[in-house]
């Protein structure tokens, strides 16, 4: 009885482990949306930051690296997402299978609002540890020294 009671309590808990946000582009994508749309909570900052593509999140950690050395106060590339109280300028809905097109290590998700005209697009590619999406930012540019005015 006791060996049965014991497999009962770790089905259960396998059942309730989290899936990991990274296996398929839709859970991704999804995850994106749910963290940003918890941005004021920090944990949901560094959620968002992990779900993005590797150069992105380089990118993110140089502007950090830059907003540190200017404010002489620590940042990380999760800081460099910045809740505001516009938020989304739709609310995404379901995902839809065919708001998912994979080709190879990339795909495509559509996601969209209740009216027509609410529709974007994110970006994903599949890197090691599964899906992550891309923001297409630029690498960062060297900073320019601060010029000192004389009188």
């Amino acid at each position: 009885m006791r060996r049965v009671g014991l497999l009962s309590f770790f089905l259960v808990l396998a059942a309730c482990t989290a899936r990991d946000p990274r296996e398929s582009p839709e859970s991704a994508a999804r995850a994106l949306v749910e963290a940003l749309e918890r941005l004021h909570q920090s944990a949901y900052r560094a959620q968002a930051f992990s779900l993005l593509d590797a150069q992105s999140r380089e990118v993110l950690e140089a502007r950090a690296r830059t907003a540190e050395s200017l404010s002489h106060r620590p940042f990380t590339g999760a800081d460099m997402f910045v809740p505001t109280a516009a938020g989304f300028a739709f609310k995404p809905g379901r995902i839809r299978d065919e708001d998912v097109v994979i080709d190879g290590d990339r795909a495509r998700v559509t996601l969209r609002g209740d009216d027509p005209g609410e529709v974007a697009t994110l970006e994903l590619v599949r890197e090691n540890d599964g899906w992550h999406v891309v923001l297409g930012l630029s690498r960062e540019r060297d900073v320019p020294s601060p010029t000192v005015l004389s009188p």
